[in-house]
């Protein structure tokens, strides 16, 4: 198709990704977010990225981010990310839920 590398991301928090268990949801799942890139590196010839953000819920620490990415750069061989300076909310904080 001519396309220069494969994005794969785990940083959007809606609704209907949260149904599906994939985008940020996957941040939670370094391991699993590591077997899917080294499959897509594996069936493709380009380059395999992720796309992520700083943190998700309450897991938004420098050291869950430093261990996402070292984790996942390790065991999947990638060398490049894409990251977000925010973190996802994958559930309503309580806040948000009283103001409604």
């Amino acid at each position: 198709m001519g396309y220069d590398e494969i994005n794969l991301n785990v940083g959007c928090p809606s609704a209907r990704v949260q149904e599906g268990a994939f985008g940020a949801c996957l941040m939670k799942e370094p391991d699993l977010v590591s077997e899917c890139c080294l499959a897509m590196k594996r069936a493709a010839q380009i380059p395999v990225t992720i796309k992520t953000r700083l943190g998700v819920d309450d897991l938004d620490t420098y050291e869950f981010a430093k261990e996402f990415i070292n984790t996942t750069s390790k065991k999947a061989e990638l060398d490049h990310f894409i990251v977000h300076a925010r973190k996802a909310y994958l559930k309503v904080p309580l806040i948000h839920s009283a103001l409604k």
